[in-house]
């Protein structure tokens, strides 16, 4: 848990310099955080695709997912940072994008750690609201379906699932056919805290299975 902690200090520089308007200062702690805890430049990191991060993280796979949330974290304030100062002009579309993926990577990694469920899921929310729907790839919406589900956010994950549907993604039916045969097994509480109603979970069913009644 050292990075994570590396992190929560680098985060307190930064924001105490983001209230002050000192976004500069702010930037600079943004970049040394990523090169003291993971030996990775900022403008590496902005340059390289999400799929190119994700290639170079996994050479230490020990690693690799705690890394993945301190990049998108960190990439994140700096693309925020970066709306804040000369480049508030600029599409920031893809880096907001790049973060996201990175979270959705990281975080199931983690899955186990709810400290780190909690302290990045409304990262991720702001994230996926932030994000114009329609800049999302298939993949990218399968991530976010797997992660609405992880975080217990069923109706959320239904609602990208039947998107997923009408996209034709591979093997949708299958994995929707699986989905809602998970949540039959679960109490009813559990499904209200999810946002969804066991008769929403056998209408979901019905439409997978391609069963109407």
């Amino acid at each position: 848990m050292r990075m994570i902690d590396q992190l929560a200090k680098v985060l307190a520089k930064v924001i105490f310099n983001k209230e002050n308007n000192n976004y500069d200062a702010a930037f600079n702690e943004v970049e040394n955080g990523l090169n003291n805890i993971v030996g990775l430049d900022y403008n590496l990191i902005s340059a390289l695709s999400d799929k190119d991060i994700l290639s170079l993280l996994s050479l230490n796979k020990e690693s690799a997912g705690i890394k993945c949330i301190i990049i998108a974290k960190l990439l994140k304030e700096g693309t925020e940072l970066k709306a804040l100062g000369k480049s508030q002009s600029a599409d920031l579309t893809y880096d907001y994008l790049k973060s996201l993926n990175l979270y959705l990577e990281g975080i199931p990694k983690n899955k186990d750690d709810k400290e780190i469920l909690a302290a990045y899921d409304p990262d991720v929310d702001e994230l996926i609201n932030k994000i114009e729907q329609h800049n999302f790839s298939p993949e990218i919406r399968y991530k976010v379906f797997k992660y609405y589900e992880l975080q217990n956010k069923f109706g959320q994950a239904s609602n990208e699932l039947f998107k997923l549907k009408s996209l034709g993604y591979d093997n949708i039916n299958i994995e929707g056919i699986r989905f809602y045969e998970r949540l039959k097994e679960l109490k009813d509480d559990e499904l209200k805290k999810g946002n969804i109603t066991r008769e929403e979970v056998q209408k979901g069913l019905n439409e997978f299975t391609n069963k109407y009644v």
